[in-house]
Order: structure tokens, then C-alpha cells, then sequence
């Protein structure tokens, strides 16, 4: 009876030489199998080693960007920031894509003035778009810090009101830090 399998073992059973033979051969043959995996231990023992040192290398810059942080942040700068709000003009092909609040050449100073109130109250920036905006009242700013932007004289600011004071298009009250840039009126 051959020993195929370790079930037909029994205590009485007499091994034969073929048995021993079949068994030595399959030691030898798991034996040189093993061995040749060796080089693929060694392989993927390398490739550890490499991601281990990479895996170093980036914990170190890692640490090092922390530490640059942390030092930029503590060094006593605001470090926020511009809120910025972006007017366009559909008679100029704007389109509610394009820009936070859309003018329509009617009293256009009411988005104007609405995205200023939206602005925090640490100020920021307001960039009006190319075209001509109809103004029927003043453009009031009342923060501290707030720019408003065109974009040279593409950006026109046309005021439709007569006045019989000399009362300007944009009204700054009791503000500080502010700047007018870039537009007609």
C-alpha cells in the first residue's frame, strides 16, 4: 500500500523502500522550492528597507514643515484672507457665473452696495467688472479697509442723478484704509 496520504497510515502498516524514496523525494523537492523563494525574501526584505527609508525621509520633512508652520503661524501676522467680492454687468455680457452680484444698468449701485455690506467687518475687496454701470444713488462705504476695483477704463461708474451739491458717486463715512482704484466715474 503506498503512503499517498496521511489517512491510509495505519500502526500496523509495513513501509516499503518506495515509500521511504517517495517521502525523501518530497522533502528534497519542498526543500529546493523553499530555497528558491529565498531571493524572493530577500526582494521584499530590500523593497521594505527602501519604503522604510523613504517612509524616514518624509517623516523627517514632514516634521520639518511642521516646525516651519508653527513658527509662521506664532509669529504674530493675520494670516487670513482678502474677502473679495466680484460685480459684473449683463448689458456687458456678464453672467451670474461670472461674478458674485449681477448688475442689470438699473440703480446698479444696490449690488454694489450690498456686496460691501456683505464684506466682513475687517473690510476686503470689491472688483468691479468691465462695462458701465448705471449709479442713481451713492455708493456708501462705511468699513474700514474696503477696496474697490475696476479695471481701468473699461470699468465706468455713470452717476444719473443731478445734484446741486457736489456729492460724490462713492461716499467714504468715517472709514479709514480704504482705496479707490482702477474706474471712471
Amino acid at each position: 500500500m503506498a503512503w499517498n496520504n496521511i489517512k491510509q497510515w495505519f500502526a500496523n502498516m509495513i513501509v516499503s523502500a518506495d515509500d521511504f524514496n517517495r517521502i525523501e523525494g518530497n522533502t528534497l523537492d519542498n526543500h529546493e522550492r523553499l530555497n528558491g523563494h529565498d531571493s524572493d525574501i530577500a526582494s521584499i526584505n530590500s523593497t521594505l528597507s527602501n519604503h522604510n527609508s523613504r517612509i524616514s525621509s518624509n517623516t523627517s520633512r514632514i516634521s520639518s514643515n511642521t516646525n516651519r508652520l508653527n513658527g509662521h503661524v506664532s509669529d504674530g501676522t493675520q494670516h487670513k484672507k482678502t474677502a473679495r467680492f466680484v460685480i459684473g454687468t449683463s448689458t456687458s455680457g456678464w453672467t451670474e457665473k461670472d461674478c458674485d452680484y449681477l448688475c442689470d444698468g438699473t440703480n446698479d449701485q444696490v449690488e454694489i452696495n450690498n456686496a460691501i455690506a456683505a464684506l466682513p467687518a475687517s473690510g476686503g475687496e470689491v472688483v468691479i467688472l468691465d462695462g458701465t454701470y448705471n449709479i442713481t444713488a451713492r455708493i456708501n462705504v462705511n468699513k474700514n479697509n474696503v477696496s474697490i476695483r475696476g479695471n481701468g477704463n473699461a470699468t465706468v461708474l455713470k452717476r444719473m442723478w443731478n445734484s446741486s451739491s457736489s456729492e460724490g458717486v462713492i461716499t467714504l463715512t468715517s472709514v479709514q484704509g480704504c482705496k479707490i482704484a482702477n474706474l471712471q466715474v
